[in-house]
């Protein structure tokens, strides 16, 4: 099986990360999925961006729970419905639970909207927070679960496995051919993060890893293609 492409905040080499045209490049292009942060804004609704605070992607500042969804959305930063109404159901979602009670407000979220195109069956929730994943998965049981860690070891395989989680998506630095052989043979998908340049997609697929996390989608896709 060839690496799934999986957009890492979007086309985020070609645009600005978790932004509706970094999102768009990268259903363009043919992702196989895009991951996105999401955080709440002050009057609670699901926002999609990395940082808790503003100053590095916007030109805003402060803490995003400080300001509401319109405040937000003069800074470029889109609400989780303006992207799920984007993709369309198109590829699969990976949603990154960021800021604190994001896992509780997006399975009341989801529990209230079951149109096709904003389905849970086509997303995959993660997070380096248990206590998210738990309380998104208390609240919505449709959607697989993605385990995040910096390194892939028998306390965070373990951790994957009480949760019930799909996949786990470890840091790159650091990871082991063994380390990757031994989640499969868990049962897990492995899809590591950050991955950009050939010699990691190369290592990534000898490894047998799921899929990557990438910010550079195109060179990605045709790397994969040329392999074909």
């Amino acid at each position: 099986m060839p690496l799934l492409c999986i957009a890492h905040r979007g086309a985020s080499a070609e645009f600005p990360e978790n932004t509706l045209p970094a999102f768009a490049r990268a259903l363009e292009l043919g992702a196989d999925g895009i991951e996105f942060d999401l955080h709440l804004s002050f009057d609670g609704v699901l926002v999609v961006i990395h940082d808790e605070t503003l100053a590095r992607t916007t030109s805003g500042q402060g803490r995003v729970a400080e300001h509401t969804a319109a405040q937000l959305a003069e800074l470029g930063v889109p609400t989780l419905e303006q992207v799920l109404d984007l993709a369309e159901g198109r590829c699969l979602l990976n949603l990154e639970l960021k800021g604190v009670g994001t896992g509780g407000a997006l399975a009341k979220w989801a529990t209230a909207r079951r149109a096709a195109v904003h389905s849970p069956r086509n997303w995959l929730v993660s997070s380096f927070n248990r206590k998210e994943l738990e309380d998104f998965k208390a609240g919505e049981g449709m959607a697989p679960l993605g385990w995040l860690c910096r390194r892939l070891n028998a306390v965070e395989i373990a951790t994957a496995r009480q949760l019930g989680a799909w996949s786990v998506h470890p840091g790159w630095r650091g990871l082991t051919s063994h380390e990757v052989e031994e989640a499969r043979k868990s049962g897990f998908n492995v899809i590591p993060y950050t991955l950009d340049t050939p010699e990691q997609w190369q290592r990534a697929s000898d490894w047998g890893c799921d899929g990557v996390f990438s910010n550079r989608v195109e060179p990605l896709l045709t790397w994969r293609a040329d392999r074909s």
